[in-house]
């Protein structure tokens, strides 16, 4: 039966079960189970938002969200704003906080379960697909916080939903929402940019490549490329800070240097192992099955990012994305090999099962359920990270996501007991220096509770803001004891007031942080100031 083409609209001939929408062939949507396990989801995410602590990235995003711009080194500003929005209406709460990133959990739940459903899935298509993001903890670990990566597996996520209808229905009006939903993921993340090539080399490498002859293709570019223009002409106002950024980022080597089957195994344990069977047979659906054909650019472009991120040494989880098509094309092929009655009878509860006892397993290690003393037992075996790993940093008890949401209110109390020694003269023009926007975001967040002043530091974003009033002629600095001899260097007076041990569950770089009590300034600080930058 050949599809009608509606009017406006560009058509090719395509299966019974994905014509458009005009066509009773097409799954309804599982809407009441989709929700609710969307909405179990975020149910959990509330339950433990209190726990633990803030994490690093959220104290120096809510810095960002006091000075709103277009741009910050690091990244564009859409989480600036996202901030700013919901500290006036949510207050400073950590729930209030991780309210938003755990609606985007819901959605990419959601928009999971609906790619099943474009590909052709039915209702136990669409939840199994659904269940396998629920069940996945590097999607669970995410969306616990407010940072930019919730909203960048929510806009990459979002697109890949409606790359897959259009190839179900070949509405070329759907590449508008795509710029458009690609454009705000430009101004949340710059991972999105290396997406857009994916998407165009996975199109220009399959049958795909005659959508470049629709307008609406190059229209939705300049959508996106429109509402990304205030961060490029901001950039453009800071030097290309955050190109001397990236460009540090990766020369430095701070990301995890992993080799193919450690970034493998990353991969397979973080979206859950019992998983595999799915997003491999979603490969499978995506290149090998004539179902799968019209959708076979997904599969391609999942092969095009896996290759590039891996060549880039980016963090393991920028791909995660990926894995919700695959989901949802292996639940589709699922499906149907489960029509056999022995094979419904059987399996189709015990792999639910299994899944539903796997993701229970694996949640504490993605968010904050259990007690942290019980947590570093649990995970002392796995050597405390269980091998996931995404910065060269040492880390011991626990994985990093966990371990940068303590220390901050201790390192400010002892901040605060050495400002507390000082003259009140001296208090006056008192400047606290950080060695990183972490340190400094917490004096930020945490300090004004003690009366301590804004903090200065030379990482990121706070060196753009400069050093303000202050003058340097007195500072308590937070540095690694290898660089007091630098101090000594600039100030008449260095005092050493111990190391910052308060917490068993911070970074070990952080534990290992020095506190100094410094005195007469020998070079204007604003002279000091440009040495002080550090990108990346």
């Amino acid at each position: 039966m050949n599809a009608v083409k509606p009017e406006g609209k560009a058509s090719l001939p395509a299966p019974m079960d994905q014509r458009d929408d005009e066509s009773s062939d097409i799954r309804p949507v599982a809407w009441r189970p989709l929700v609710l396990l969307g909405l179990v989801t975020m149910a959990l995410h509330w339950a433990t938002s209190f726990q633990y602590g803030i994490f690093r990235d959220e104290l120096y995003y809510i810095e960002w969200s006091k000075r709103l711009a277009w741009g910050y080194v690091e990244q564009p500003p859409f989480i600036a704003f996202a901030i700013f929005l919901v500290r006036h209406v949510l207050g400073d709460s950590p729930f209030g906080l991780r309210f938003l990133p755990s609606l985007t959990g819901a959605a990419v739940v959601i928009l999971t379960g609906l790619m099943a459903r474009e590909m052709g899935g039915r209702r136990f298509a669409q939840i199994l697909a659904a269940f396998c993001t629920a069940a996945g903890p590097i999607f669970l670990a995410l969306h616990s916080m407010m940072t930019i990566d919730p909203f960048n597996q929510l806009f990459m996520i979002a697109c890949l939903y409606i790359l897959v209808r259009f190839f179900r229905t070949h509405d070329a009006r759907l590449w508008l929402l795509f710029g458009l939903v690609a454009g705000v993921g430009l101004m949340n993340k710059l991972s999105m940019p290396f997406f857009g090539v994916g998407v165009v080399v996975a199109l220009l490498l399959t049958g795909e490549r005659r959508v470049f002859l629709h307008k609406e293709v190059w229209l939705g570019g300049l959508i996106a490329f429109l509402i990304f223009l205030p961060f490029l002409i901001w950039l453009a106002a800071n030097q290309w800070a955050t190109i001397e950024f990236m460009r540090n980022y990766g020369s430095g080597g701070k990301t995890w240097q992993s080799g193919f089957f450690e970034y493998l195994y990353m991969h397979v344990l973080t979206v859950n192992p019992l998983t595999a069977p799915i997003w491999l047979g979603g490969l499978y659906f995506l290149f090998r099955s004539s179902e799968g054909k019209p959708f076979r650019a997904i599969g391609v472009l999942f092969v095009v990012l896996y290759a590039m991120f891996f060549v880039l040494k980016a963090k393991f989880y920028f791909l995660s994305p990926m894995f919700t098509p695959l989901f949802a094309a292996g639940a589709v092929i699922s499906e149907r090999w489960l029509e056999a009655p022995e094979r419904r009878k059987s399996l189709k509860p015990g792999y639910a099962a299994a899944l539903i006892i796997s993701g229970v397993i694996l949640a504490p290690l993605a968010i904050p359920i259990l007690p942290v003393q019980t947590l570093v037992k649990v995970l002392a075996p796995l050597g405390g990270t269980a091998g996931i790993k995404t910065e060269q940093l040492e880390e011991t008890e626990l994985p990093q996501h966990f371990a940068d949401r303590f220390g901050w209110p201790e390192m400010v109390q002892r901040v605060a007991d050495i400002y507390q020694t000082l003259s009140p003269e001296e208090r006056s023009k008192c400047a606290i220096f950080a060695s990183n926007y972490g340190e400094a975001a917490a004096i930020d967040f945490y300090g004004p509770g003690h009366g301590l002043p804004n903090a200065l530091s030379g990482h990121g974003a706070y060196y753009l803001w400069g050093p303000g009033q202050f003058t340097g002629e007195v500072v308590i600095a937070i540095l690694p004891e290898s660089d007091a001899t630098k101090l000594h260097e600039i100030f008449r007076e260095v005092i050493p007031k111990g190391r910052n041990d308060v917490s068993p569950y911070a970074m070990p770089h952080e534990r290992n942080k020095r506190f100094f009590l410094c005195r007469g300034i020998t070079v204007p600080l604003k002279d000091v100031w440009p040495s002080l930058k550090r990108y990346g």
